[in-house]
C-alpha cells in the first residue's frame, strides 16, 4: 500500500483521523450537554442523591475523555503547523541562495 504526502507533510489518513477526532469530540460534547441538562433530582431521597452522584461521575469521566481528545487534536495540529514552518523556512533558504548566486554572477 502506498501513501501520498501532501505539501505540508501530512498524509490524507492523518488529516482524516484529525477530522474524525473532531467529530467524536463534538458527539461527546453533545452527550455531556444532554447529561447535564437532565432535570434536577430532589435531594430528599437517598436514591435521588445516589443517581445525582452517578450523573456527576459520568459527566466527570466524559469531561476527562474530552480533555484527552482535545490534547490529541492539538498535538496533531502542532505537528502540521511545525511541518509547514519547516517547509516555509526551507523555501526561504532556497530563495536567498538563488538571489545570492544571481548577485554573485552579476545577474540583476
Amino acid at each position: 500500500m502506498t501513501t501520498t504526502t501532501t505539501e505540508n507533510g501530512t498524509t490524507p489518513a492523518t488529516s482524516g483521523a484529525a477530522f474524525s477526532d473532531i467529530e467524536a469530540l463534538a458527539e461527546d460534547i453533545e452527550k455531556l450537554e444532554v447529561l447535564l441538562s437532565q432535570p434536577e433530582l430532589s435531594a430528599s431521597d437517598d436514591a435521588d442523591v445516589a443517581e445525582l452522584l452517578k450523573r456527576l461521575d459520568r459527566a466527570d469521566g466524559m469531561a476527562d475523555n474530552l480533555e484527552l481528545k482535545l490534547d490529541g487534536i492539538l498535538e496533531k495540529l502542532d505537528g502540521i503547523l511545525g511541518s509547514m514552518d519547516v517547509e516555509a523556512t526551507a523555501e526561504e533558504v532556497v530563495v536567498v541562495v538563488e538571489v545570492s548566486e544571481d548577485v554573485a554572477n552579476g545577474d540583476n
